[in-house]
């Protein structure tokens, strides 16, 4: 079976994506017959309350392909998952989703990882939530920055899909959460 495996090439100068993922397609996110708004409203309850049950997650990854990959890798093993762009668009995404899982990159644009994490945890309603950085960032003084603002798991890329999801179930669980 094959692993899916994220590699690049990451440089302070770097302006255009060296960063290449293989991704098998996912089913498309429509109803039976292709259409979101034809669902009953009984169907729409049933389907928001399944999706109450999952975990939320939410992932915060610059890089297009990366943030693909890991969403659906995330979807396929029954969690909800939303995503942002950058640490910006992560702190928007968390006025209206409150995720039990924060997964993000260190190195983006506009606001980075780290940032991103000293915000999180300043703010009361967010302080809890945990956080998985999966970066590029290798070196063991990122590794130990990342740890010391509060990440639970620091996933360097290229990354294995068994080791994210191992690691996100670690975490979901030591908050109690059942996962099947």
């Amino acid at each position: 079976m094959a692993r899916p495996t994220v590699r690049g090439e990451i440089t302070p100068a770097s302006k255009a994506s060296t960063l290449s993922a293989c991704c098998r397609p996912c089913a498309p996110l429509a109803s039976a017959n292709g259409d979101l708004h034809s669902q009953s409203p009984r169907a729409k309850l049933t389907a928001m309350a399944d999706e109450k049950d999952k975990r939320n997650i939410l992932v915060i990854e610059d890089e297009v392909h990366v943030r693909t990959l890991v969403s659906r890798l995330l979807e396929k093993n029954g969690f909800v998952v939303r995503t942002a762009e950058d640490g910006l668009d992560g702190l928007r995404v968390l006025e209206e989703f409150r995720p039990d899982l924060i997964i993000s990159d260190v190195l983006m644009p506009n606001l980075d990882g780290l940032t991103f994490t000293r915000a999180l945890k300043n703010r009361k309603e967010t302080k809890i939530i945990p956080l998985i950085f999966l970066t590029a960032k290798t070196d063991p003084l990122s590794m130990i920055e990342g740890i010391n603002v509060g990440a639970k798991f620091y996933i360097t890329k290229p990354f294995q899909a068994e080791d994210v999801l191992a690691k996100v179930k670690k975490v979901l669980s030591e908050r109690g959460h059942r996962l099947e």
